[in-house]
């Protein structure tokens, strides 16, 4: 069986996605994997999108079966959840039906693109989030799952190929994509355990504000020498980690973490400015001054094609200079992604930021 056969085969003749909208590493989009998790060295199993590292854990142990076949019979029917949990917009519950958040509709679906044996299952899903385009991968057995998400589409042209490449990563013998454990992470039974050598330099108790038994948790810690941020969730259906190294994204941990916490709950975040008519900039913060701006700034076209509504402006705020890069892709809300000068290695002018934006935009870091 060709994976990739059947994942093109499954569509049809259906309307082609737009074109490549970004990156993977597109800090923008939510990218998470849970995995089942006995202890902090489940973890170890992450994927890292830009330069954080995203982990999401399940609730027991995880297993495939050695020779897995297409699974047969008829799918579950989505259900809508009034309370899905911090994990995105569809998911599968407990007893193996697939969930959908409130407003969020099915567009496209391809069952078992995993290739899994029963009672293990898996979707693949193109779905509409009240206006938003999101591409998912889920998977779930007895024992656990995993689900991946892009809110943006990534750098593969269309959903088909986009899945066979995730599927393709998913598939792999886990001792292949094992690392080392994270820094901090929470246990099954939400203890937080660090790994040797970690200490904890700051800690920010709740800050996604989650009554319990959830709990969550904003980390400043030493690395054996190296700062690293993260932030963990635990709760008794699973949880999640995001980890960066320290000043990679934001000057400040307060500004690093207010930014993951709004990824994860789905509110605003730091934008600084917004879109005015056309490709011009306007201030959308108090105290927000605008030095420079320019439209249309030539960019890598992972990050946005010619056509694309783009712009990136220079300002002022809170004493400090600040750059943001600014696009709106077909379909999606625009995005904003406001860089600290000293952030950016230090640049002082736009075309200076702009050399450090392309920069990390071809190597597939990002700015997020």
């Amino acid at each position: 069986m060709d994976i990739h056969e059947e994942i093109d085969r499954s569509f049809g003749a259906g309307p082609e996605p737009g074109p490549v909208d970004a990156l993977v590493a597109d800090g923008r989009r939510a990218l998470r994997r849970r995995r089942a998790t006995t202890g902090a060295a489940a973890l170890a199993i992450v994927l890292v999108a830009g330069g954080t590292t995203w982990a999401a854990t399940g609730p027991g142990p995880h297993a495939r079966g050695d020779d897995p076949s297409v699974a047969s019979g008829a799918s579950p029917s989505p259900t809508a959840s009034p309370e899905p949990g911090d994990h995105g917009p569809a998911t599968y519950g407990k007893d193996g039906t697939l969930v959908l958040r409130d407003g969020v509709t099915i567009v496209r679906r391809v069952d078992n693109p995993m290739d899994l044996e029963p009672p293990a299952r898996s979707v693949a899903l193109v779905l509409d989030d009240r206006g938003k385009t999101v591409w998912m991968l889920l998977e779930s057995d007895p024992g656990g799952g995993f689900s991946i998400i892009d809110d943006d589409r990534g750098p593969e042209p269309t959903f088909a190929r986009w899945l066979a490449v995730v599927v393709r990563e998913n598939q792999q013998d886990t001792s292949t994509m094992a690392a080392e454990p994270e820094p901090a992470a929470y246990t099954g039974d939400g203890k937080l355990v660090l790994r040797d050598g970690v200490t904890i330099i700051r800690q920010v108790d709740n800050p996604m504000n989650l009554a319990p038994p959830k709990k969550s948790l904003g980390l400043v810690l030493d690395d054996h020498g190296k700062k690293i941020w993260m932030l963990l969730e635990s709760d008794p259906d699973g949880g999640f980690s995001a980890r960066d190294d320290a000043g990679r994204t934001y000057p400040t941990f307060d500004l690093w973490l207010a930014d993951q916490v709004a990824i994860q709950q789905g509110t605003p975040m730091l934008a600084l400015v917004a879109f005015g008519d056309g490709e011009t900039l306007v201030p959308d913060e108090d105290g927000v001054e605008l030095l420079e701006q320019r439209p249309s700034p030539q960019m890598p076209p992972h990050f946005a094609s010619p056509r694309d509504r783009t712009a990136v402006a220079a300002v002022r705020w809170q004493g400090s200079l600040w750059f943001v890069l600014a696009r709106q892709l077909p379909g999606s809300p625009p995005q904003y992604f406001p860089t600290e000068s000293s952030v950016a290695d230090g640049a002082t002018t736009l075309d200076g930021f702009l050399e450090f934006a392309r920069g990390r935009y071809s190597s597939g870091d990002g700015l997020r």
